[in-house]
């Protein structure tokens, strides 16, 4: 588990390094509406992760790695900022297809909600079986409307004694399912 979580940060370290820009912000970024974060939030690496049971090895009996992986993780400023990245892995023996996005925005917090602004970020698919499939391009203007998101959210602590980031989609049942938890990776 740690070492895919190793390599799944290096692998974001790597793929965000290509998308900073120069400190200049556009139009988009000073239109897009903001709050002050809670101190609750800022300063943490909020994150969910999970990797599959099913594992493959080759045909001289080595591990090979998990059917699947993935995780999400929010990082949040002060300022009214955020970054969202994600990772996701399918494997079939040898072959590994893998899902990177980051996002970044502006995010505004009211009370138990939490609202977010994406406006820009990039997309990245990676597959060392059919080169086809492998690209880097920008979220276009029309995807970012799935990340454009209202939660309730709640920092508290878990049953498990650590700290967790609850957020919940807006118009959705308090059921267990659909409730997101992140853990503070700080």
């Amino acid at each position: 588990m740690m070492k895919n979580l190793f390599l799944l940060l290096s692998m974001l370290m790597v793929f965000t390094a290509g998308c900073k820009e120069n400190d200049t912000q556009s139009d988009a970024w000073d239109d897009s509406p903001r709050t002050d974060v809670p101190p609750v939030l800022t300063n943490a690496i909020w994150q969910v992760g999970s990797i599959s049971f099913g594992n493959f090895w080759d045909d001289q009996g080595q591990y090979v790695g998990a059917g699947h992986d993935g995780a999400i993780r929010y990082y949040f400023k002060a300022d009214g900022t955020y970054e969202l990245y994600s990772y996701l892995s399918v494997r079939s023996y040898n072959c590994l297809s893998q899902s990177y996005t980051y996002v970044k925005g502006t995010v505004e917090v009211r009370g138990d909600q939490l609202t977010f602004h994406p406006v820009e970020g990039k997309y990245k698919g990676a597959d060392n079986c059919v080169s086809s499939n492998n690209f880097v391009r920008p979220v276009r203007e029309d995807e970012k409307v799935k990340f454009a998101k209202t939660y309730q959210w709640e920092v508290s602590e878990g049953n498990d004694g650590k700290i967790h980031l609850y957020m919940l989609e807006d118009g959705l049942a308090a059921e267990p399912e659909n409730i997101l938890i992140y853990d503070n990776e700080m």
